[in-house]
């Protein structure tokens, strides 16, 4: 039983990969100007970290979903009330 299953049970279980992915993500997303930082850790050239490890590119992207997403909303809020209290109205 590896640590983490004994730690956080078998269905949280993790290996050493998830660290190595986690730590080329975190850096480059958190120091993007000490990114190589990722590499020497790792012991591996940072082409590799960024083939392998780096996922900082679909954590971008699902932060500017859900920024536009937000933006969207905030813009059509007042509309949206109206049509709930509307809709409500009508369902009395």
């Amino acid at each position: 039983m590896t640590a983490s299953a004994k730690r956080f049970g078998k269905a949280g279980a993790f290996g050493t990969h998830r660290f190595r992915h986690c730590l080329g993500t975190a850096i480059p997303l958190k120091l993007p100007e000490h990114a190589a930082i990722a590499a020497a850790i790792l012991n591996v050239g940072a082409a590799v970290v960024v083939s392998n490890y780096t996922r900082g590119s679909s954590v971008l992207a699902a932060r500017a979903f859900h920024a536009a997403v937000a933006s969207k909303r905030a813009a059509t809020k007042e509309l949206a009330d109206k049509a709930f209290a509307r809709r409500h109205r009508l369902a009395r």
